[in-house]
């Protein structure tokens, strides 16, 4: 990951929301990716 500020304060705020942003990214499509896998083993079964 590139941080470009040179301010430490700054910086770190930078990392944190990156972080959250991807935790979030990670949550939201993960359970999307669940529920289509769930999906698609229904109707093989059919």
């Amino acid at each position: 990951m590139a941080f470009h500020n040179p301010d430490p304060k700054i910086r770190a705020i930078e990392q944190r929301n990156a972080r959250v942003k991807a935790d979030l990214f990670a949550k939201l499509f993960g359970g999307a990716w669940r529920r289509l896998r769930q999906g698609a083993l229904r109707l093989s079964r059919r």
